[in-house]
């Protein structure tokens, strides 16, 4: 799933549960798992996060819902890092490169 505002441009998930089901062969061919995630999801995302549903239908009727939680964080952009965005973008316009731009780190007194 995409994450905008992050320095990850997305993030993965997984089911927060697994499910065991003894089907006959008829109801295994009615078996049907859709997912219910947004398109983008905003930073900050945190490890955990409930960031959508799967639905499990037998023959068109829920038998169950899974939350899916996501896998890993996508902090939200600090100004460090959307510095490196901007300057890295600016940077990248008329060339093939991408080039990778670091600021130096703020000292502490």
């Amino acid at each position: 799933m995409a994450v905008t505002r992050s320095r990850s441009n997305s993030v993965d998930y997984a089911y927060s549960q697994g499910l065991s089901l003894p089907l006959t062969a008829k109801e295994k061919e009615g078996l049907t798992v859709s997912a219910d995630v947004p398109e983008v999801m905003r930073a900050p995302v945190a490890k955990g996060d409930k960031v959508g549903t799967a639905r499990i239908k037998i023959d068109g009727n829920t038998y169950a819902d899974i939350p899916l939680l996501a896998v890993e964080d996508a902090a939200r952009h600090d100004l460090k890092t959307s510095a490196e965005k901007v300057i890295g973008a600016w940077l990248k316009l008329g060339t093939k490169k991408t080039p990778r731009v670091i600021l130096p780190e703020a000292q502490t007194p």
